[in-house]
């Protein structure tokens, strides 16, 4: 495969290393034809957007090198996720393929009706909330050094990695506050829905208004799916299973693990499960409050801003 850069970032072997992810948790090889990645420049690409994939190629924005290489990275592992599932013919298992009988055999209550909700149509492109969700776990999963950096790494596209300027430091810790409120509006939403589901649709609605004005320049329902994602791995780790088995659950049965996230989130009277979702989301945030050493001082007045901001 030719040697493609995007400026310092040698990006050849991101599709290799996506590759063999995704063969260790669905058993299916790929084959030698993986896509090339193209690094296009603004004027070329959607401003709007960081990637996309299309027939045998990658596509990602130049502008990405500002927010340094773990974006970089993760936006092509993300797309070459969605290639994946098209290459495989797995797509149809996110669109809710066989749920009608599940909701039958084993009582999905909730999945059912949430599918309807978290799949549309916008500008001739289907955006699935579940889909896109699993994208950015598939990928935090190869950028980060540990699972540990995964609850975090799940959002890469909302920090800059190293950031070097007060400015970068300022936007890195409103992101993590929207975060933190956004996670727990997630929460908050799936909680109270009840047997009857009467209400589903408007809860979902409102869950989407206050996600988008939290994130005006996010698609909402890209949101929502990282943070069902993140909830669904927290109680993966409390059954002691790892990220490889939550990520092959969620390519074959992704609305089985949607239905569980909702299932443990209604049980979870203490709201321990929230806890633990926002204390290991924060750790990991430490790792972008790091700066050059002339931005010392704003680099301690952000972590001190950071500590105020917590319940």
């Amino acid at each position: 495969m030719e040697v493609q850069k995007s400026k310092e970032f040698e990006i050849s072997n991101y599709v290799k290393n996506a590759a063999k992810l995704y063969e260790k948790v669905t058993n299916i090889d790929l084959g030698e034809e993986l896509p090339k990645i193209q690094v296009l420049p603004t004027s070329q690409i959607d401003e709007n957007r960081a990637g996309f994939q299309q027939d045998n190629e990658i596509a990602i924005s130049r502008k990405l090198n500002e927010y340094g290489k773990k974006v970089v990275e993760g936006v092509a592992h993300h797309e070459f996720f969605h290639w994946a599932l098209w290459k495989s013919n797995l797509e149809n298992k996110f669109d809710g393929e066989g749920l009608t009988k599940l909701s039958l055999e084993r009582n999905y209550r909730f999945a059912l009706p949430l599918k309807a909700l978290l799949i549309k149509e916008a500008l001739g492109e289907k955006i699935n909330s579940i889909e896109e969700g699993t994208a950015e776990f598939f990928a935090a999963t190869l950028i980060s050094k540990n699972e540990n950096e995964i609850p975090i790494n799940i959002f890469y596209t909302y920090f800059y990695e190293n950031p070097s300027t007060s400015y970068q430091l300022s936007l890195n810790s409103i992101s993590y506050l929207r975060l933190k409120t956004a996670i727990k509006e997630v929460y908050t939403t799936y909680q109270k829905f009840d047997e009857s589901l009467e209400e589903v649709e408007a809860q979902i609605q409102e869950l989407a208004d206050k996600y988008y004005k939290l994130f005006p320049n996010s698609e909402e329902l890209h949101g929502i799916g990282r943070v069902t994602v993140l909830f669904a791995y927290e109680i993966y780790k409390k059954e002691n299973k790892n990220a490889e088995e939550l990520l092959r659950d969620l390519i074959y049965s992704p609305w089985e693990a949607v239905e569980k996230v909702i299932r443990e989130i209604k049980n979870d009277k203490d709201k321990k499960l929230l806890k633990n979702t926002i204390s290991d989301f924060e750790e990991g945030f430490k790792g972008y409050l790091r700066g050059k050493k002339e931005n010392k001082k704003e680099l301690n007045g952000v972590e001190e801003f950071k500590n105020r901001s917590r319940d």
